[in-house]
């Protein structure tokens, strides 16, 4: 939070992005189900809500959320119908969540990659 108070525009929201509401439960130090935190994680509870509860109209989103990006943007469906340009961190972490890499959901939304700064890709719609 200390990193954007000098940023007017940002406001901090201590929940957790998923695809729908609900209870995300989070091991700091460890949040991939796929990987085994180590046993000084300290395991904690957080309110989950989705992108679209938010009625954002983005012109941009940057994603890294730690193999979570299928479920975030699962979430967003109404959001990326504001057609923002995506940019999400892929390390293929997202194995543990999903049965499909969020390109997937991307392409389906007629979005197609611009850019690859690994381990960033950039998306923009067609």
């Amino acid at each position: 939070i200390k990193n954007t108070e000098h940023l007017p525009n940002v406001i901090p929201i201590n929940k957790a992005l998923l695809d729908k509401p609900g209870l995300a439960h989070i091991k700091i130090g460890g949040v991939i189900p796929k990987l085994k935190p180590p046993d000084s994680c300290l395991p904690f509870n957080c309110e989950a809500v989705d992108l679209d509860s938010y009625g954002l109209k983005p012109g941009f989103i940057k994603l890294d959320v730690e193999g979570c990006e299928t479920l975030v943007l699962t979430g967003a469906t109404e959001t990326m119908k504001s057609f923002p340009v995506v940019m999400v961190e892929e390390k293929g972490l997202w194995n543990g969540w999903s049965k499909f890499p969020p390109d997937e959901i991307l392409r389906k939304l007629h979005y197609r990659q611009v850019e690859k700064m690994r381990p960033d890709y950039v998306w923009i719609h067609e």
